[in-house]
């Protein structure tokens, strides 16, 4: 049975919202201006405004973004840089408005997830010409400017990315006598198990059912079902491998009793609540939470890293975060902009604020990262983890279908069958 999407709208919030509109945009084609015969101005060249918008609004965001923003200064004194902050939740709303009523920023970031909806409205200019010319592009390998083509055609330079690990208590492993972390998902499953003691308030795993889940659940999914789009470009998901993964990520919670009670509704503040006040030991993120995390726990003593578990395929996710233009007004400027974010220098400050990962090779590969045992486990992700595929309206798909349907499975409202009927149903209507 479908679980009313009126019962769980507290927990979602508005995170869909903007991806819905994006799929209603009138006319929407796959084509998009073209920046062809534009190249980045010169530190010397450079002069004028440059409007840029962004979703950075944490304390550590904001602070690596301004160290990014100095250097840019410096290098490009004549540049002016103007950056709004939109709240993450309202980025999408605001980008689509702006996109209808032709009132748009020069620049703007671009999460990997969204490029579809944006390119598909026509949101961004073609940049496949003016990175060819580029120097760093060979710094950048195809992977991670793998999810910001379309068509064969590239529309954002990679500023950061998302590299997907797991904490794990270190000393809670030691006490369950295992010397390493589980490499699968059903050594997962057992390690969870082990370290739950609700006689100590103890709960293996901060599960993540409540708002903004839904990209976990989505993960799992792919990790039984393999891609989501086959090469295609058409669906590709079975009801199998779907009711599969359902039923294995929701045991923790249903069958293992080692996630807390309150799973259905936790969200970001929650799990990490759990985990940094020692009631669970295992929390799945990335890269990006790595400051606030070692700022409560001890390295190596209370806390490490680990590569996601693998299933039938990866769980692991590497999603660039990049910087696209949506004007060919003061283009050659902009691309001033996008080019120099797009270098090792102001991707590793913003790393050093807030653990979000280089996206250039040559950042990867700077001793900051390669002699810091932490990382070990982000740097195998790099390599054997996926960039996944993007599809119109995937956002909204995950956040009211998958989501909510998980969330039903969780308080007895549907069963893995009927809520893969439905996850399956709604992401074929995409197609």
């Amino acid at each position: 049975m479908d679980m009313n999407r009126r019962r769980f709208v507290s927990l979602l919030g508005l995170a869909g919202a903007g991806a819905a509109l994006a799929g209603c945009v009138p006319g929407a084609t796959q084509s998009a201006p073209s920046a062809a015969s534009i190249r980045a101005a010169s530190p010397a060249d450079a002069k004028g405004e440059v409007t840029y918008w962004n979703h950075f609004t944490g304390e550590d965001e904001r602070r690596g973004f301004g160290a990014v923003t100095a250097g840019y200064a410096k290098n490009y004194p004549q540049v002016t840089l103007k950056s709004e902050s939109i709240p993450n939740s309202d980025f999408m709303t605001k980008f689509t408005t702006a996109v209808q009523s032709r009132s748009v920023p020069n620049a703007v970031m671009v999460h990997a997830n969204r490029v579809q909806d944006m390119v598909s409205m026509q949101g961004l200019v073609d940049l496949t010409d003016p990175l060819s010319a580029w120097s760093g592009k060979s710094d950048i390998a195809d992977k991670i400017l793998a999810p910001f083509r379309r068509q064969d055609r590239i529309y954002a330079v990679p500023s950061a990315m998302f590299v997907d690990w797991y904490y794990y208590r270190a000393d809670w492993l030691k006490e369950a006598g295992l010397s390493a972390p589980p490499a699968t998902w059903s050594e997962f499953r057992q390690l969870a198990k082990a370290m739950t003691d609700p006689a100590r308030g103890r709960h293996g795993l901060a599960l993540r059912g409540g708002a903004g889940g839904g990209e976990h659940i989505i993960k799992m999914i792919r990790a039984f079902n393999g891609p989501l789009v086959d090469g295609d470009g058409k669906p590709a998901l079975k009801k199998d491998a779907v009711a599969t993964a359902l039923e294995e990520y929701s045991a923790p919670y249903l069958v293992d009793k080692s996630a807390p009670l309150s799973a259905p509704s936790d969200g970001y503040t929650q799990v990490f609540q759990s985990f940094l006040n020692g009631n669970t030991g295992v929390l799945m993120h990335h890269t990006g939470s790595l400051k606030s995390v070692t700022a409560a726990l001890k390295p190596g003593v209370e806390v490490m890293t680990a590569p996601m578990p693998k299933a039938e395929f990866e769980t692991g996710w590497i999603q660039p975060l990049g910087n696209g233009l949506m004007t060919l007004d003061g283009a050659a400027t902009t691309l001033s902009w996008l080019e120099y974010w797009g270098s090792s220098q102001p991707q590793l400050d913003m790393f050093n604020a807030t653990g979000y990962f280089p996206a250039t090779t040559s950042g990867q590969a700077s001793r900051t990262i390669t002699a810091d045992p932490l990382f070990a486990a982000a740097l195998k992700q790099i390599r054997t983890g996926i960039t996944p595929e993007y599809f119109t309206g995937m956002q909204a798909w995950q956040d009211n279908s998958v989501l909510v349907q998980f969330q039903a499975l969780l308080v007895g409202k549907a069963s893995a069958s009927q809520a893969a009927d439905s996850i399956l149903t709604d992401f074929n209507s995409h197609f």
